[in-house]
Formats: structure tokens, C-alpha cells, sequence
């Protein structure tokens, strides 16, 4: 049995895997940009080329992620062969849906200038073959390998699982850079962290972050967010307060309900001391 300071990653490897990120995301945006700008692109234009997203996720979340799976253990340490029901997919993408839309709301409703900043968010999102790629299909497959498949992982090994999960979603938003972004990205990580944590499937929170991705992407170039303003639209500030109090108590009551289709059984205590208990309790019974 690994001992907490033998597990991967510890605080200071979590603050490494961040420097690591900042590093790679930085490095493959100046390729980018020195791509484009040497075919003629200015540099304006150039910073939010969807190439700059392509390379972004592809070269720097990419390095990340294998560098942490290196770390940790290698590849046949991730939870790959465990699937999940499709009913708790689809209860988990309601509870994602449910939950963002209450911070998503407050972020509109009391964050100065928040319609503005998702306009400045959406530019860097332009419908094109290399966003799809990058946002779509890598950074659900890579992002779910680094922050739940490794990080979260190596969490829940040392700490009770709401510590787990609010940690590495913390981180998960983090990376998101953009304020109205890093808060919704949190939100969607702390559900991705409770699935992760019920079924032990990284498919599952691939798959899920697939859908939240594809969907966002659809919205983002078929609407205006930034004129989706649900306080505005409801116009009255009760009703307001009782759709997002129904959306939260709604968000809580589909964890809770995913809580119980995953059997005790399949959700086996990682942490050395939940481990320990376990044994205490098999040779008491014995």
C-alpha cells in the first residue's frame, strides 16, 4: 500500500504540473502566432486564430498530460476498461447543465461588464475545423486523462473525495484563464470529479465532457451570449431567484440520485486510511 507521500502528485507536483501547463500553453502559442504572422496574418488576427487553440490544447495540455501520466504511472494505470450506464450519463449532463446555469446566471446578472467579456470569449471560439478538433475531441480526452484520470486520481488516494474533487476542479478552472470561464469550468469539474469518484470511469467523464463541449461549441455559433442574460430575460427578480434555488436544488437531487445507482461495491475506498478501516472491519467480522 503507497503511502501519502509516495502518491502522485503531491502539492508541490500539482504546483509543477501547473508551471508545466502555463509553460506549454505559452510555447505553443508563440509557434502559433509566428505561423501565422509569417504567412501574412497580422498580429491582431493572429492571437485569436483558431490555430492558436489547436496548438494550445494539442502541444501544451498535451505535454502536460503525458508528462503526468509518465509521472504517475503510465498509461495502464488509467481507469480505461470501466464503462458506466448511459443513464448516468445522462443524469450527470443534466446536473452539468443545471448547476452552470446557476453560475452562469449570477455571472451575467452581477459581474461588471460580463457581457462584454463573453463577447471577448466567443472570439476566441470562431467556428472553424481546428476549434472543433481542439475543443471538441482533444481537450475532452486529454483534460479528462490529466484532471480526473491523474490528478483527481492521486487526490482521492490521500483526501475524502469532496476535498478530492473540490481541488482538482479548483485546478481544473484555473486553467481556464478567463474569469467567466474558470468559474463555469469549476462548476463542471466538481460534477465530473463526483462521476469520476462513483463509477472509477475515465470513458464516462470523457464522454461527458464531450457533450458539455460540443453543445457550448453549437450555442456559441448559432446564439449571442453575450445578450443571454436570464435575469433580464425573466424581469422579475423573485422568479429569478426561484429558477436558480430550482436549478441548484434540481443539480443536488441528480448527484444524489447518481449517489445511489453506483453500488458501494464499485466505488472502492482508495485513501490508505479508508483502506486501513476496511481491513480493521473485515477481521473484526472474521
Amino acid at each position: 500500500m503507497k503511502t501519502n507521500q509516495h502518491i502522485y502528485p503531491s502539492w508541490l507536483q500539482l504546483l509543477g504540473l501547473f508551471g508545466i501547463y502555463l509553460l506549454g500553453a505559452a510555447v505553443a502559442s508563440i509557434i502559433a502566432i509566428a505561423i501565422l504572422v509569417a504567412t501574412g496574418i497580422d498580429m491582431d488576427t493572429a492571437a485569436t486564430h483558431p490555430l492558436v487553440i489547436l496548438l494550445t490544447i494539442g502541444l501544451g495540455t498535451g505535454f502536460t498530460t503525458w508528462f503526468a501520466v509518465r509521472k504517475s504511472g503510465g498509461v495502464s494505470q488509467l481507469n480505461w476498461k470501466k464503462g458506466t450506464s448511459v443513464g448516468i450519463v445522462v443524469l450527470a449532463m443534466l446536473a452539468i447543465w443545471s448547476l452552470t446555469f446557476v453560475s452562469s446566471s449570477l455571472l451575467m446578472s452581477f459581474v461588471p461588464n460580463a457581457e462584454a467579456m463573453v463577447a471577448e470569449l466567443a472570439a476566441l471560439f470562431q467556428p472553424s475545423v481546428g476549434t472543433v478538433i481542439a475543443a471538441v475531441i482533444l481537450a475532452p480526452i486529454l483534460e479528462e486523462v490529466l484532471f480526473r484520470g491523474v490528478i483527481l486520481k492521486g487526490l482521492l488516494q490521500k483526501y475524502g473525495h469532496w476535498k478530492a474533487i473540490l481541488i482538482s476542479a479548483v485546478v481544473f478552472g484555473i486553467i481556464h484563464f478567463h474569469p467567466l470561464q474558470a468559474i463555469n469550468a469549476m462548476v463542471i469539474g466538481i460534477v465530473l470529479g463526483f462521476v469520476y469518484w462513483r463509477t472509477r470511469s475515465l470513458m464516462a467523464v470523457i464522454i461527458l465532457h464531450f457533450i458539455n463541449n460540443s453543445f457550448a461549441f453549437l450555442l456559441g455559433t448559432t446564439t449571442d451570449l453575450s445578450e443571454q442574460n436570464t435575469r433580464e430575460l425573466i424581469g422579475n427578480d423573485v422568479l429569478f431567484a426561484l429558477a436558480l434555488i430550482g436549478s441548484l436544488l434540481l443539480g443536488i437531487f441528480l448527484l444524489r440520485t447518481i449517489k445511489r445507482m453506483t453500488p458501494e461495491a464499485e466505488n472502492d475506498a482508495d485513501s490508505p486510511d479508508e483502506e486501513l478501516e476496511h481491513q480493521q472491519i473485515e477481521k473484526a467480522i472474521a
